[in-house]
């Protein structure tokens, strides 16, 4: 069901899919009216853009996620580590994202 786009996401066993639950329930507000849930970023607010996309044909990804060029990573437009694709297995030319808030 995950490559006709039914699923959003796969998990290798039961243990790693409690955890991809437990992820996207981390996005849920405790209760109404709560505040979002905002957790502790590894990048400052006001960090630049750092990955420049080519002339030409270049992955969209890197320009949403960042990418490790050599021994330096570029900084794409979402904190490093929070950029999750979904459905990745499914139109294969578009990229789904939910963005995780750090």
């Amino acid at each position: 069901m995950y490559n006709n786009g039914v699923s959003h996401l796969t998990a290798k066993d039961d243990l790693h899919g409690v955890s991809e639950i437990m992820s996207w329930l981390s996005y849920v507000r405790e209760k109404r009216n709560a505040p979002i849930p905002i957790h502790p970023s590894v990048d400052d607010w006001d960090r630049d853009v750092e990955y420049t996309p080519p002339k030409g044909v270049y992955d969209v990804r890197w320009l949403i996620e960042g990418k490790q060029e050599d021994d330096v990573f570029l900084r794409g437009f979402f904190d490093r580590g929070s950029f999750r694709e979904a459905l990745s297995g499914w139109a294969r030319n578009v990229v789904c994202i939910s963005r995780k808030f750090y």
